[in-house]
């Protein structure tokens, strides 16, 4: 997969798209959520603020051209107001049109359609191939036939193509017929685009000296996009030495186009993994062409073979190339050709070329045998912020090496680039070191720099650090809850689904509150507290946000029922939704089963991010309903599950050994319960047999069956026992209570 920013225009050349680069279609199987965002690890949480040198802490998972920005201002340098802008482009205009107006705004303004529109005010004749940029081309593959779509007339075709149509009918007037000719010599041209089309005629006798020269240009694209390029590169030359033609000046920069398209044509079936085939000899030849173009004084034309002598470059001289380009973009100084270069940078780093550049080294893209790089003997050379960073990154707690960069950061001043992420490094040496005072210290002070825009993710970061260095339970509750950035989660796309205007439900909740819990929280309530300090949590004494002690309530009431902690249920039920509330009272028995079978939210472990309980009373169509992980942390029985959660590195220090000791035994105790819909399930046949009477039976048998339907997926093994339960539940309420309306609406088990 290709690395490229997804705000960062790519700018590639036309001969790369064409030969190089496959249209890949991807299949939806969705919906795919992903976790809650707090601290974002792939990008800056503020493109505009990151691009002006207001970092925040850096992530080690930040994208090439992240680190580009970050190594520049490190460095002592900055960007320039272009580069801020091809790093950060301006958002599109907003729009209320809805999503099919969109579609058809955006299908008008592509060159291609534009082009048709624009010949439509000049032209009545029907058109025989409607353009397109792209055509279909075979690739044999072993044994297949590997279609791909590669683009061959660009944009700038058809936006030239408008330009001189314009051009001409001022200079020829509408319905001349030298307009007329050179309309047709046109779609002669763009009929070769998707497939080998037809050639422009020569013009009629006694047509203007413009429509000759512009239908020798025309003859020279049609072949060029026919992929006839032998006599593109002679029609091309022929263009060039036509002094007079005002098509003179590309003539030779499109002949060196041509020999490129000609030289990667000798291998179109080169994997895009690695560097694609091409004759070196043509390459070259197109090399010295470009090279003598660049000469001009001709700014457009000068550009424009640059950036393609870049392309030839990256293939003929890559391991070069790619340090010229590393050197360019490092700084200290703006890099005018900042897009090419970090287009270029990230094409090769993808493609495996290595180069050597302290930037290069800094990033990790030195490879060749080098496997490691010795940040601490860099930054000793060096002193160089950059290198701090990562020489912090990679200390070991309790070393001279931590003991000194941690000194080195604390000289530096509270505006430095590197301020956040240094001190960020130097708190986890201290955490991990043992030294939870100093950490704790540390932790606040720099929370305290960190504010503004695009700072919530480090101030996520940062309140995850010093949740560890709690010294007691209230301090680490004050720091578990974190403020959402961005959410793409299953809970919250369920809750969100209750609120569809004409189909609002009772559980729909019109604002979710940003305060959430990460992962480490979660990891720490489900794996490390026992259930006393859930109450605790809990309690409307308890720092937590509102939503987060609810959460916290209804996930450990549903633990108390599977401990048969009757005392700890009858601390918690007071704080259960009313309706929960109005079922079970203080049991622990088949009211609390009921309860629990008709709010499909409840589980007995806290999520990353939003929680199912959000919308605890709404079976949600994603199946996420009730649980099938682990009671004691929620890590999933299914085949592809993750790695149950595993404890943090650094445990909490508040905790007594007998709070230890006590979230220890209750965890084994709870996994040895099977997953929710079975336990439900066994829990209602079981009481129901002993009590037939009970006014509820049925609808309890009834939402049992609905569980096995709507609960979460099991992997085939896993299946057999949900089976059962569906099968026996059914029969129990078919034979039983066949005049309830819960069995006529139960007329299948699953």
């Amino acid at each position: 997969m290709v690395k490229i920013h997804p705000r960062i225009p790519v700018l590639i050349s036309a001969a790369l798209l064409a030969v190089a680069v496959p249209l890949l279609v991807v299949v939806a199987c969705g919906p795919d959520f992903q976790p809650d965002v707090f601290t974002p690890s792939d990008h800056p949480e503020d493109l505009k603020t990151y691009a002006a040198g207001k970092l925040g802490i850096l992530q080690p998972g930040f994208w090439e051209a992240d680190k580009i920005v970050a190594y520049r201002y490190l460095t002592g340098g900055h960007l320039s107001p272009a580069e801020q802008a091809v790093y950060n482009p301006f958002p599109s205009p907003f729009s209320n049109l809805d999503w099919q107006a969109q579609e058809r705004a955006r299908e008008e303004q592509m060159p291609a359609n534009r082009w048709v529109a624009a010949r439509a005010e000049f032209s009545s004749q029907a058109l025989a191939i409607k353009p397109s940029a792209y055509r279909t081309v075979e690739i044999k593959r072993q044994n297949y036939v590997e279609r791909d779509e590669q683009l061959n007339c660009t944009d700038n075709a058809f936006n030239t193509a408008i330009a001189t149509l314009h051009a001409r009918a001022a200079t020829w007037s509408s319905g001349s017929g030298d307009l007329s000719d050179w309309i047709a010599g046109q779609d002669a041209v763009f009929s070769n685009c998707t497939q080998p089309g037809s050639q422009p005629k020569p013009a009629q006798a006694g047509a203007s000296l413009l429509l000759r020269q512009d239908r020798a240009y025309q003859l020279a694209a049609a072949y060029f996009y026919a992929g006839q390029y032998d006599q593109a590169i002679a029609a091309f030359e022929s263009v060039a030495h036509d002094k007079l033609s005002p098509w003179a000046k590309w003539g030779e920069y499109l002949a060196a186009r041509a020999e490129i398209r000609k030289a990667a044509s000798i291998a179109p079936d080169a994997d895009w993994a690695q560097q694609a085939k091409f004759d070196p000899a043509l390459m070259q030849s197109a090399q010295a062409r470009l090279q003598r173009v660049a000469q001009t004084s001709d700014l457009q034309i000068r550009h424009a073979a640059l950036d393609e002598l870049s392309f030839v470059n990256v293939r003929l001289e890559p391991r070069k190339h790619l340090n010229e380009v590393a050197t360019a973009l490092a700084g200290p100084s703006p890099d005018p050709n900042f897009s090419r270069d970090l287009n270029d940078l990230q094409f090769l780093s993808d493609h495996n070329v290595s180069g050597d550049t302290d930037l290069l080294r800094w990033m990790g893209l030195v490879k060749g045998g080098i496997t490691k790089v010795d940040a601490f003997g860099q930054w000793s050379s060096t002193h160089s912020d950059a290198w701090l960073i990562s020489a912090l990154a990679a200390a070991k707690p309790n070393s001279s090496e931590a003991s000194v960069l941690i000194s080195a950061t604390a000289k530096l001043r509270a505006d430095s680039p590197a301020y956040a992420t240094a001190n960020y490094y130097s708190i986890d040496l201290l955490l991990r070191s043992g030294q939870r005072e100093q950490a704790r210290q540390l932790a606040t002070t720099l929370l305290n720099t960190l504010s503004g825009d695009g700072m919530t993710g480090s101030r996520n970061a940062v309140l995850g650090l010093r949740m560890l260095t709690a010294p007691n339970f209230t301090a680490f509750l004050g720091d578990a809850p974190r403020t959402r950035i961005d959410s793409g989660s299953l809970s919250e796309a369920a809750a969100n689904l209750l609120c569809t205007a004409g189909s609002r439900t009772s559980g729909c909740v019109d604002q979710i509150p940003t305060a959430q819990f990460d992962e480490d929280a979660v990891k720490i309530f489900n794996g490390q507290l026992p259930l006393t300090l859930w109450i605790e949590a809990a309690s409307p004494h308890s720092p937590l946000p509102k939503n987060l002690r609810q959460a916290v309530a209804w996930a450990g009431w549903v633990r108390a029922v599977g401990l048969n902690d009757k005392a700890a249920v009858k601390q918690l039920a007071p704080m259960l939704p009313p309706s929960v509330r109005a079922t079970v009272s203080n049991s622990t028995g088949f009211p609390a089963t009921l309860a629990m079978l008709r709010s499909p939210g409840l589980r007995p472990y806290l999520n990353q991010g939003v929680q199912r309980s959000a919308s605890y009373g709404e079976r949600e169509i994603f199946r996420d309903n009730w649980w099938c992980g682990r009671w004691s942390d929620g890590s999933s029985l299914t085949a592809h599950s993750p790695a149950a959660f595993s404890s943090p590195e650094v445990l909490p220090g508040f905790l007594t050994p007998a709070q230890r000791d006590a979230a220890k035994t209750e965890a084994a105790a709870l996994d040895q319960l099977p997953g929710g819909v079975i336990w439900l399930g066994r829990r209602a046949i079981d009481y129901i047999k002993a009590h037939p009477e009970d006014p509820n039976a049925a609808e309890a048998l009834a939402l049992t069956v609905r569980a096995t339907r709507y609960g979460c997926y099991l992997p085939p093994d896993k299946e057999a026992s949900d089976k059962d339960i569906s099968k026996e539940a059914f029969q129990l309420l078919h034979k039983h209570y066949s005049a309830s309306g819960w069995t006529a609406k139960t007329p299948y088990y699953y």
